[in-house]
């Protein structure tokens, strides 16, 4: 079986480590606030190149106390990209805004102009979302000070490549990421004082002034996150090899997504109008796929790449044999 995601060879390899760190915390009676979770803090805000940094349960749970945080008015409009993870848009709401869906390009990224088109008088933020592990484009910070927007950016799927100059960006750490918590960890990142003030009061139950939740991370998921942060870079580097390894091969017999400079390859997509019958082929022979993201979509070129794209196995611990093996099962198709 080829696996889509290998979580149990990339614990075996970090077990000893993970488990070391977490008791020596968990030996003082310290499973959550811990000072490992300051710690990793630090290094995370380091690694995305931000001031501050402020770990909660999730992402989802980062991004809907970040707006929250934003004070937008009530009756406030969020660009979101109509192609992403469904938790963008559920943060939106459950901030108390209003989510106005846009279309991608070719990038699987938003669209600006397709945003342009959907600007009102009530719009005021933009969600970008950097999808398949690709930072967001150069230009996005000039085009929301142009349209007075304030700029968000969900880099669930991108930790490790450059951070936008946002209000400020959420990471995530769940299972299928490079540096995972072996969880559902997530984070926030910012330059700003007071964004990263207003995050760590509304991850406890906030203020009179911050209506917050319970959503801080264990002990345990800050010691995973701290050794898979010193395997970043080998990780980023496996999952670049694997990409690279996929286009040699695949080119000229599937098309791929316009990944941009920078690209971590957090996802692997190839496009074929046989999308289902194929991935149905590599079930067959025990290669497993996913399909980002199966749902209905109303914008043109998000509906069209939801019905073409199929994402392949790249996990950081995929063996060179099963890249092999899927590559061989993918040109005989």
């Amino acid at each position: 079986m080829v696996r889509f995601i290998n979580l149990d060879r990339h614990w075996s390899a970090v077990r000893e480590q993970v488990q070391s760190l977490a008791d020596a915390s968990l030996s003082a009676g310290l499973c959550q606030n811990s000072p490992i979770v300051e710690e990793i803090e630090g290094r995370i805000a380091k690694r995305a190149g931000k001031k501050y940094c402020v770990t909660f349960a999730c992402g989802t749970d980062a991004l809907t106390q970040g707006l929250r945080n934003l004070k937008l008015s009530p009756r406030a409009e969020v660009l979101v990209p109509e192609y992403t993870y469904i938790a963008t848009i559920n943060a939106v709401k459950l901030a108390g805004y209003t989510p106005v869906l846009c279309d991608v390009d070719d990038s699987y990224h938003i669209d600006l102009d397709a945003a342009d088109a959907k600007i009102t008088a009530n719009t005021q933020a933009i969600i970008y979302v950097t999808l398949l592990g690709q930072p967001a484009r150069s230009d996005i910070t000039e085009w929301c000070k142009k349209n007075n927007l304030t700029l968000v950016e969900d880099a669930a799927q991108s930790f490790g490549a450059p951070i936008a100059d946002s209000k400020f960006s959420i990471l995530s750490f769940s299972p299928s990421k490079p540096c995972t918590s072996f969880g559902s960890a997530g984070a926030l990142v910012t330059d700003c004082l007071d964004v990263a003030n207003n995050a760590k009061q509304t991850r406890l139950h906030g203020n009179a002034d911050y209506l917050g939740i319970n959503s801080m991370i264990s002990t345990t998921e800050a010691s995973a996150i701290q050794i898979n942060l010193g395997l970043l870079d080998e990780h980023l580097a496996r999952r670049k090899q694997i990409a690279y390894e996929y286009f040699r091969e695949l080119t000229g017999k599937f098309t791929f997504p316009r990944y941009l400079k920078d690209c971590t390859y957090s996802k692997f997509v190839i496009q074929t109008d046989e999308r289902d019958m194929l991935k149905a082929r590599l079930n067959v022979n025990n290669i497993q796929t996913g399909i980002h993201y199966n749902r209905q979509f109303t914008q043109p070129n998000s509906s069209r790449l939801s019905k073409i794209s199929l994402t392949l196995p790249n996990c950081s611990y995929t063996t060179d044999e099963e890249v092999e093996r899927t590559i061989t099962c993918l040109k005989e198709f």
